[in-house]
Formats: C-alpha cells, sequence, structure tokens
C-alpha cells in the first residue's frame, strides 16, 4: 500500500463526496478545484507532490500541474478525462449539463 512508505492525503471535491456543497453546483468549474487542490497542499501536504489523480481527478491533476508547476513533482493519471488538450472535446465537454460532466 501506498499509505504504508509515503503520507498519502486523499479528498472529497468541493460538491462531492461527503464535502460541504456550494449553493450552486453550475458555477463550480475546473479552475475552483484546481485552486482548492493547490490550496490543499500548501496547507497540508507539502509541495512539490507526486499527484494522483483519476477519471475527472486526472484533469484536476493535470491542470494543476500546469498552473502550478512548483507544487507538482510527478503526476499519476488513471482513467482521466482530459478534454482539456482538445479544443473539440473541451467545448463538448462544456455543453454538458453539470451532473453530467
Amino acid at each position: 500500500m501506498l499509505a504504508e512508505r509515503w503520507r498519502c492525503i486523499i479528498y472529497d471535491r468541493r460538491g462531492f463526496g461527503r464535502s460541504v456543497s456550494p449553493a450552486s453546483l453550475e458555477t463550480l468549474d475546473l479552475a475552483d478545484h484546481v485552486d482548492d487542490a493547490a490550496a490543499l497542499l500548501d496547507v497540508v501536504a507539502g509541495s512539490p507532490a507526486v499527484v494522483i489523480g483519476r477519471s475527472i481527478g486526472g484533469q484536476i491533476a493535470l491542470e494543476l500541474a500546469r498552473r502550478f508547476p512548483d507544487k507538482v513533482k510527478a503526476l499519476v493519471l488513471l482513467e482521466s478525462a482530459l478534454f482539456t488538450v482538445d479544443a473539440m472535446a473541451n467545448a463538448w465537454a462544456d455543453r454538458l449539463p453539470p451532473d453530467r460532466a
């Protein structure tokens, strides 16, 4: 297990899991999740960190590394939805209702 060798921090994205839901999920976007992840690293984990992202978490991790390269030592992306690397895919994802994205 990872936790036997390294410090592992797992968090619920804002509005998902056991976290508090914002007033409107429709105003929550990728930048909000990236800012939350960066703040978490600052407060709890320190930097740089190996960031693991699964599904939409992979997209958040990739954008975290792009916007805050000093906070990310390495990325592990699992089943990532990487819409931001392709303009057509990104446009399609932007048209999805919030509960489908």
